[in-house]
């Protein structure tokens, strides 16, 4: 069914019910490039856990960019996150 919308970049994507399947369906179309993914569900526990897994991506580009930061001045090596946490 996924397959089937083929959504497109910067496309708009409603998903209806988010259970397992309809969070599933919204980070794959997240992941397919929908500009915006609007989710709806009767259940405001449901609403509420879709809108901590946005938030989620939010957390993890703040990192992935402080995490380039840190590296940018670093000799190519292995690093560890003690030492990004440790920088801030």
């Amino acid at each position: 069914m996924l397959r089937k919308a083929k959504i497109n970049i910067g496309e708009s994507c409603l998903v209806t019910g988010l259970g397992i399947l309809g969070l599933f369906a919204v980070q794959f179309a997240s992941l397919s490039g929908a500009y915006s993914v609007i989710g709806a569900d009767f259940l405001n526990d449901r609403r509420e856990l879709a809108n901590h897994s946005a938030r989620s991506k939010e957390v993890f580009a703040v990192g992935a960019v402080n995490a380039a930061l840190f590296l940018e001045s670093k000799a190519p090596g292995v690093y560890s996150m003690r030492g990004l946490v440790a920088s801030k």
